[in-house]
């Protein structure tokens, strides 16, 4: 059903859904990505705000225990902390005041004990030796040597000595500005002093006093981790979601916990999710309305696009849209009209390149008529050869002739291929025809090609030759090469070829045919016998490329020439197993250049 829908209903049905799913998805990402920024903040402020609370902490303990040292060190000379009982602590310093009790030798238990000297600030109030958290906190010190209270904004500490097998308590106390300052100012977050069982040992006022036992009896009722800082989310036993931060602090095993109601922390969404709903809806809507009217605009130009579209098809090459605005729409019209004119070139074009290559498949299918059969035997000589072009007309050619007296042998190589290198070598063929009815020498016959080339080709094109004569009655070749391949006897009485057995005929190298009309030619002669073989190739089989673009090149052109060989089979076959491991290398690419050999058998 949708198929049937107008192009204008599917581009507002598609905007439509497009609009909504991608505004959704971007709401539900802007929502779960603020929520993560703001859990991740308050995770980030929380740790810096328990890592400075522990670290000042630490100072002001440092900062008491340096001023304590000095006083301690008196007592252990003089049994005094101060010289005069009018000496007081300075006002500049953090220690408000330190008390040595004197524990019974005996006993050791916090009912028995003494004060024996004190010094304080001024302003600051001792701890009252009947006070019951110094009772309870000297108990402790049974099993351990420090212990400390808070009490009246005070930290008091409490270290047992033994000095001259006498047991005593020294208390020193001062007011904790960190811990007064955090404890007593209003938060955003619930704050708490806790030890390793999960008692409080400091919390904000406005905090109840079983918090943490009624709400979150599972986390903080056993022993805690002694991590040097965490956080966290964790459930209270109501199953509200609360972020926890806390870290170890240098007061023996308490930890500051801070608490944060994520539910609290995140109130602030809400008003954000309906803004953003709100926004979402009013572009929403103006997509709609933009959809609604650019569908409109578009679709009535794409219609006109249309009907004149339908005409092409229809033959009417002629018809054209005439552009309005500066659009794509108007860009794709300009290009319709530039296609119906291209198409009706084309059109032409096509007719004429029919013509052209019919006219070529016959320039190809007379340039056949140029070579002669690929197999040839008589009582004098056996010949098999293969040419295989580039393109659809090549450069090379290759002839033998035979008459009462001799035989006469051709192979050339114009440069490049095509057409123009397919008539310089339909010009040869011609000339070679009639040089050979003359009977004259191999050095006078490439003289007169050459001219014959000269006349033609004019300079432009050029041909490489290897011509030869074999005297059926003497056996004597007699050759001549204008710098082509030089062909390659291989002797009739050896068992397996290797590279040392090939005889090049390259003791002259004349001028290319086509060079110069004056140049003039030598020759050679070699004695053949029988079972000889003659290799005579075009530089094309070197060229030869695989599918890795490596290619034949001339080792791998003589090696694959002499394993045919020494398979020691007949000319024919030779040519065939030849010819099939060429085509094996080249796994059906395209050749770089024609392909022209023939071997020939002396009887």
């Amino acid at each position: 059903m949708f198929k049937t829908f107008s192009i204008r209903y599917k581009i507002l049905l598609l905007l439509t859904v497009v609009s909504f799913v991608s505004g959704s998805i971007l709401l539900y990402i802007s929502v779960d990505t603020f929520k993560k920024d703001k859990i991740a903040y308050i995770f980030e402020n929380n740790s810096n705000i328990v890592s400075q609370f522990s670290e000042q902490i630490s100072r002001e303990i440092q900062s008491v225990n340096q001023t304590l040292a000095l006083y301690m060190d008196r007592f252990s000379k003089t049994g005094l902390l101060s010289e005069n009982t009018s000496d007081e602590i300075p006002n500049s310093s953090l220690l408000a005041g330190v008390q040595i009790f004197k524990l019974d030798p005996k006993l050791d238990v916090a009912n028995d004990y003494s004060q024996v000297t004190a010094i304080k600030k001024t302003n600051a109030k001792p701890i009252d030796a009947s006070d019951s958290q110094l009772k309870m906190a000297i108990e402790r010190l049974s099993k351990s040597k420090l212990d400390f209270f808070y009490t009246g904004n005070m930290l008091f500490f409490l270290q047992k000595f033994n000095i001259s097998e006498i047991n005593y308590v020294v208390v020193y106390f001062y007011s904790s500005e960190t811990l007064n300052d955090f404890f007593s100012s209003d938060s955003s977050f619930k704050s708490f002093l806790i030890n390793s069982a999960g008692e409080v040992f400091l919390k904000n006022p406005s905090i109840s006093e079983d918090f943490l036992t009624t709400n979150f009896s599972n986390y903080f009722g056993s022993k805690q981790p002694e991590d040097n800082l965490s956080t966290s989310k964790i459930k209270s036993d109501g199953g509200e979601s609360w972020l926890l931060t806390s870290t170890q602090i240098p007061l023996k095993d308490l930890k500051l916990v801070l608490l944060v109601n994520e539910k609290d922390a995140l109130s602030v969404l809400n008003e954000m999710v309906l803004k953003s709903v709100l926004i979402f809806i009013i572009l929403f809507a103006s997509v709609i309305i933009v959809g609604i009217i650019s569908a409109n605009y578009l679709t009535s130009r794409l219609s006109l696009l249309s009907d004149h579209t339908r005409k092409v098809t229809e033959g009417n090459f002629s018809t054209l849209i005439e552009p309005k605005g500066n659009d794509e729409v108007t860009e794709l019209a300009q290009y319709f009209n530039t296609m119906t004119k291209e198409l009706k070139r084309l059109m032409s074009e096509t007719a004429n390149k029919a013509r052209m290559e019919a006219e070529l498949k016959t320039a190809q299918t007379v340039q056949e008529t140029l070579f002669p059969e690929s197999e040839y035997g008589s009582d004098n000589v056996k010949v098999s050869g293969h040419y295989q072009p580039a393109s659809e007309c090549g450069g090379d050619w290759w002839s033998y002739t035979e008459n009462h007296e001799a035989i006469y042998f051709w192979i050339a190589d114009a440069t490049g291929h095509g057409v123009s290198a397919a008539l310089l070598t339909s010009a040869a063929k011609s000339s070679a025809t009639i040089i050979e009815d003359m009977g004259l020498e191999p050095v006078d016959n490439v003289r007169m090609l050459n001219k014959s080339i000269c006349s033609v080709a004019n300079k432009k094109i050029m041909m490489t030759c290897f011509h030869a004569i074999y005297d059926k009655k003497t056996r004597i070749l007699t050759y001549v090469n204008a710098s082509h391949e030089p062909t390659i006897i291989f002797k009739n009485n050896i068992d397996n070829y290797t590279k040392a057995d090939m005889i090049f005929l390259n003791e002259n190298n004349n001028n290319r045919l086509g060079h110069s009309v004056d140049t003039e030619y030598t020759s050679n002669e070699y004695q053949l016998n029988e079972g000889d073989r003659l290799y005579f190739y075009t530089d094309g089989i070197p060229d030869i490329a695989g599918r890795t673009g490596t290619s034949l090149g001339e080792r791998g052109h003589f090696k694959t020439l002499l394993q045919a060989l020494n398979e020691k089979t007949d000319l024919s076959t030779l040519n065939q197993n030849f010819t099939d491991s060429l085509e094996k290398f080249r796994e059906k690419t395209e050749l770089v250049d024609d392909v022209t050999f023939f071997f020939v058998e002396i009887l």
